[in-house]
């Protein structure tokens, strides 16, 4: 059967109701591509040992958590996905990034961040569903494109040039679906099936 997916919170204040509504819509979309998805408890950083400052930012350091990987349990690298979700920018090399997956043959990384999310409460589930499907969606093969679906919003697998789109300058994440449009479900089908 296929790899696991953790769902690993890491310095985020996001109460259990959001993270459990977002372990609920990552296994909507992904079931078939994971033997099990897991919400881990979060993953306690006394000494914020992966926390770093870029611009007066503080961010969390992806490099170190892929290198050193000491905040995530040994467990959850073998033969599995992490998805880490944070309430900082994550930081990779010398910029900042609001969402990031890292890709490799035996498992991946990705990190969604909160940040510029909390200032409207109501679309805090929305918007981070839309980045962690769009994140687990590169975990999964998928790449960037933009099609529009039914609904009239992006396919979440829209690449951040949309966010230029006079439509996204409120916020981007609120012009992208959370339901993958069908090139990419056949793609996901497709991939499921030559494994």
């Amino acid at each position: 059967m296929a790899k696991t997916l953790s769902i690993a919170p890491l310095h985020t204040e996001l109460d259990s109701i959001i993270l459990e509504g977002l372990h609920s819509r990552i296994e909507e979309r992904f079931r078939p591509c994971y033997s099990s998805i897991s919400l881990n408890e979060k993953i306690r950083d006394p000494n914020n040992s992966c926390l770093q400052f870029l611009d007066g930012q503080p961010c969390l350091n992806l490099i170190y958590l892929i290198e050193y990987g000491r905040l995530l349990p040994p467990y959850l690298l073998i033969n599995g996905d992490v998805l880490v979700v944070t309430d900082h920018y994550g930081k990779m090399y010398d910029s900042l990034t609001k969402g990031i997956a890292f890709v490799d043959d035996l498992a991946s990384l990705a990190m969604i961040s909160t940040q510029n999310m909390l200032d409207e409460p109501e679309k805090i589930l929305r918007r981070l569903v839309a980045l962690a499907i769009h994140e687990v969606g590169h975990m999964n093969g998928l790449p960037h494109h933009v099609l529009k679906n039914p609904d009239g919003y992006y396919c979440p697998m829209a690449p951040s040039s949309i966010d230029s789109l006079p439509e996204s300058k409120a916020y981007p994440m609120d012009f992208r679906s959370d339901e993958f449009c069908n090139e990419c479900i056949r793609n996901l089908k497709k991939q499921l099936s030559d494994k």
